[in-house]
């Protein structure tokens, strides 16, 4: 089986897919990545028994001639490598991959389609500009086109993101399936003793982007250290320089040194359990309709108590009241109101850590459950061949 992942950023699926495209190289499988934004960063230690071709995709903008020259990189690395399967993950591979693959069946293509949602994106986001509607009524008609021709079944990280795109006739039932995360092993991401220390340890880990709420968190860490609270506010994360909505990396800079934040900037990924073990909550305040974050359920599986907003695929890991606080709205009030109450109460701090990671062991998120499901969806057996 020949199997040709889409992406648009290296770097992403390094930290969020990786996992599943060395599994089914691992059972024999020919597995070819084409992506965008291949760094040298992102492609340094390349595992061998996976090809990497690199892709022409800005993933924020359309561009007539650079789309052009995307679509027809897709057809001829389609053509080229011949694969059984094309899965395309995140809104613009996912539309490229779906115009290429119903171009090709005009013509004898048989190429089995994936599409896989991480969650929707901007383009489903309630907006009442005029152009984002059109965009949206746009890539709609796309994605329902494409789908019907090339006969794609979609992936969600949450069921509701699954029914919106089937209310609006995207796909059918019968093609829409949800596999919840991206893969996780337990057996690296869990607890280990933290060192005693006064006051509590707030960290946010995520791509620097205001509307995954870094400006919610710099201004509660800004309110928390003027009212000389004993708490440390930590923010990772890699700056997002051609998304519109980016930080101002003069922003962050400014909270580091007036020392509102402690400012890691971009961390790999091997990092991330020491990281998260040192934080007591991790805070995710954000505004975009999330699939299923994948920063909770590493907290999650590392016992650390959540600060996040409520949203129906990230209450399956932060459950109000037993595995942390849920904000409604994802404010600064609401964030600061929740720090308060982890600061008055540490030992319910722990306790929802600990519940935290009781949670994550019964939830199917291991790399082992989400490759089987995957599995499942390009219609392999149950050994993966």
């Amino acid at each position: 089986m020949q199997i040709l992942f889409v992406v648009n950023d290296l770097g992403y699926f390094r930290a969020h897919r990786q996992m599943l495209a060395e599994h089914f190289a691992s059972k024999g499988h020919d597995v070819v990545v084409a992506s965008g934004a291949c760094t040298e960063e992102a492609k340094r230690a390349w595992p061998d028994n996976i090809a990497l071709v690199e892709l022409p995709i800005d993933k924020h903008r359309l561009n007539l001639l650079a789309d052009l020259q995307l679509l027809w990189a897709l057809l001829r690395i389609i053509g080229t490598r011949k694969p059984h399967i094309v899965h395309a993950i995140t809104i613009k591979p996912i539309l490229f991959s779906g115009l290429a693959v119903s171009l090709r069946r005009l013509f004898g293509g048989a190429e089995k389609l994936v599409w896989t949602f991480p969650g929707l994106g901007k383009v489903f986001e309630p907006c009442d500009r005029a152009m984002a509607t059109v965009r949206k009524v746009i890539v709609t008609m796309a994605l329902r086109l494409s789908a019907k021709v090339s006969g794609a079944h979609a992936t969600f990280e949450n069921a509701c993101d699954r029914k919106i795109l089937i209310d609006y006739g995207i796909v059918p039932a019968t093609r829409a399936t949800v596999v919840e995360g991206t893969g996780l092993d337990t057996d690296v991401f869990k607890p280990e003793a933290k060192t005693s220390i006064n006051g509590l340890t707030f960290l946010m880990a995520t791509r620097l982007i205001e509307k995954k709420g870094v400006d919610v968190f710099l201004e509660t860490a800004r309110d928390a250290k003027s009212k000389g609270l004993d708490a440390k506010f930590v923010l990772a994360g890699l700056f997002e320089e051609t998304d519109p909505g980016s930080m101002d990396p003069s922003t962050i800079q400014k909270a580091h040194e007036d020392g509102a934040i402690t400012f890691l900037g971009a961390v790999d990924q091997s990092e991330m359990p020491r990281i998260i073990n040192s934080a007591d909550v991790v805070c995710l305040p954000t505004r975009l309709q999330e699939g299923f974050p994948r920063a909770l359920l590493e907290a999650a599986a590392c016992g650390v108590a959540m600060i996040a907003s409520r949203q129906s695929a990230i209450e399956k890991v932060v459950v109000d009241g037993e595995t942390g606080w849920l904000l409604d709205p994802p404010d600064s009030s609401a964030l600061i109101a929740a720090v308060g109450e982890a600061l008055n109460n540490p030992d319910l701090v722990s306790e929802y850590g600990r519940a935290a990671r009781a949670l994550i062991e019964a939830l199917p998120v291991s790399n082992a459950e989400v490759a089987d499901a995957f599995a499942e969806v390009y219609g392999l057996r149950d050994d993966g061949h």
